[in-house]
């Protein structure tokens, strides 16, 4: 019984995260996700402030934020733990003037182009825009490896038990975050991206 009853409570969830996506959509909004995350200087201060800045922009709506995590970094390179978080607003903005206000905030906090895998004080990346796909060379939305890194979906789960994402032809799918991270999990153990430490900050309002 509790375990129908658990599976119940979650495909309603499910239904009412696309109903609220289509109707946001229908109002000229879209729900944005972000990826928050850096491993220079003071880390969890820099991430809460970039999280900060990310909720004052101008037409940036709901703002929520997740909690910040520890992560151990994946990378070749030798470097610190990063902070990672995630936060999510509602806008009418298109997904290129949204990046132009992130890179923005970026740049403010002293952001330089670095190697991939380099140690940098801030990263904020969208990862999923509605139900819009870009396939730029400079954007691609949803995020190509959202559904790869635990230290992405960890913090997303804060925020959301579920998100609709579309793919190149335009179908819709409906991500249970929770059984992606599952999925990592039971894949890779201890191999895969290690949570090593919960931060309890409080969210953002």
């Amino acid at each position: 019984m509790t375990v129908f009853f658990a599976i119940v409570i979650r495909t309603e969830n499910l239904r009412r995260n696309l109903f609220s996506g289509m109707i946001d959509e229908l109002m000229g909004k879209f729900s944005v996700y972000v990826g928050l995350g850096g491993n220079i200087g003071d880390s969890a201060s820099i991430v809460e402030y970039a999280a900060e800045k990310v909720a004052s922009c101008l037409d940036f709506f709901d703002f929520r934020r997740s909690h910040l995590y520890e992560t151990s970094p994946v990378s070749s390179y030798p470097q610190s733990d990063y902070t990672n978080a995630a936060c999510c607003f509602r806008t009418a903005h298109s997904p290129r003037e949204v990046l132009k206000e992130l890179q923005r905030i970026e740049a403010e906090i002293g952001k330089i182009p670095k190697l991939k895998m380099a140690p940098r004080i801030i990263d904020l990346d969208i990862l999923i825009f509605g139900d819009l796909w870009v396939g730029d060379a400079d954007l691609a939305i949803p995020h190509p490896r959202w559904l790869e890194r635990l230290f992405v979906l960890i913090p997303l789960a804060d925020l959301a038990d579920s998100v609709i994402i579309p793919d190149a032809e335009g179908n819709l799918s409906c991500i249970d975050i929770h059984q992606q991270i599952k999925k990592l999990w039971n894949q890779h153990g201890q191999n895969g991206v290690r949570i090593k430490r919960y931060r309890y900050a409080e969210s953002s309002s």
